[in-house]
């Protein structure tokens, strides 16, 4: 993007410009925020949300405890996570 505004002195024929343009190294970073600024959201609020996810899963194991299932020879360890995966599939369809 910076090339682009600084090839062929597009930079100085905006000091030629009357009105709004008279400040073009404003109006490169506005540029480069206006393109940046979305990707870094996305980027933050995408680890925010996998880092909560993995928080929530973790205390979810710890405090949902174990089920035994009768006739089973063998209990579930941290069924409460299988039921909320098991829920999210199902919701989704």
């Amino acid at each position: 993007m910076l090339d682009n505004w600084l090839s062929e002195y597009r930079f100085v024929r905006l000091v030629s410009i009357s009105g709004d343009g008279n400040n073009p190294e404003y109006r490169i970073a506005d540029d480069v925020r206006l393109s940046s600024e979305p990707l870094t959201d996305f980027v933050t609020g995408l680890i925010s949300a996998v880092l909560m996810s993995v928080a929530f899963l973790g205390l979810l194991w710890t405090l949902g405890g174990t089920i035994a299932v009768p006739g089973l020879p063998f209990a579930v360890p941290g069924y409460m996570v299988y039921v909320v995966l098991l829920y999210s599939a199902v919701a989704w369809v």
